[in-house]
């Protein structure tokens, strides 16, 4: 059973999952900038795109996200989630 199911009745579940989901975006944005940052030649380009797309993709998506829940809920909220993960994902796959 996922922690977050738990959280609404058990605080030390929600704060548990809270922290692994951080220490997982930590660590995520840790290996992504590593290898941005090693694979150029211009490492302080690579790092300003990469922050500035992290923001801006960030701040569109809350935005979205928003919008969705206040029109649907929750399930709007999921499905921009969905579709956020599926262009992430599909524009990876385009460029392997």
């Amino acid at each position: 059973m996922p922690l977050f199911w738990l959280g609404g009745q058990v605080i030390w579940a929600l704060f548990v999952a809270a922290v692994a989901i951080h220490a997982a975006l930590v660590a995520s944005h840790v290996a992504n900038q590593t290898l941005a940052l090693t694979t150029t030649s211009s490492p302080a380009v690579a790092n300003t795109a990469y922050v500035v797309s992290g923001f801006a993709g960030g701040a569109t998506a809350s935005a979205l996200a928003g919008t969705a829940f206040s029109h649907v809920g929750w399930g709007g909220v999921s499905a921009v989630a969905a579709v956020w993960l599926a262009l992430g994902w599909g524009s990876t796959a385009i460029r392997r």
